[in-house]
């Protein structure tokens, strides 16, 4: 019998490829998450070393207000700029995850389709296998029988 062959095993590869592909968009994104929170919570940290510093001075000036209403401000429009990135990539994150999800689909079918031509080509080898089997059972049955006993 012949070695088993699926006519779409192109298809089954560039599909994974696809797969593999969309699955290594979502991770970066989910990596550029990471980074975006990672910078947000930096940014605190770092604010509040900055007015605690100012704050525990024996003396402060007006220019340490002003100074700590600078860090403030910054502070402020930085940490929006961040909130808006991180809830652009939430909604990229949940899109790539939609895509993703429907490139692995389109893979589990045509995987699903060779898996069942295997077990059809499987069937049929066993089959062909078993007949072989009885062939030369009978064959081997029928030349016995035609063979005439030995005197010795």
């Amino acid at each position: 019998m012949k070695k088993f062959r699926f006519p779409l095993e192109q298809v089954r590869g560039w599909r994974r490829f696809c797969w593999d592909r969309e699955e290594q968009k979502l991770e970066q994104l989910l990596r550029q998450l990471r980074v975006l929170e990672r910078h947000q919570l930096e940014l605190h940290s770092e604010a509040e070393q900055g007015a605690r510093r100012i704050v525990t001075q024996m003396e402060v000036s007006a220019t340490d207000f002003e100074a700590l209403d600078h860090l403030r401000k910054y502070v402020g429009e930085e940490d929006r700029r961040l909130s808006r990135k991180r809830e652009e990539t939430k909604a990229a994150i949940g899109q790539q995850r939609r895509v993703a999800l429907d490139a692995r689909r389109q893979y589990e079918a045509v995987e699903k389709l060779r898996e069942r031509q295997y077990q059809a080509w499987e069937h049929d080898r066993s089959r062909e296998e078993e007949t072989r089997i009885g062939e030369l059972t009978l064959a081997q049955w029928r030349k016995r029988e035609s063979t005439p006993p030995d005197a010795t």
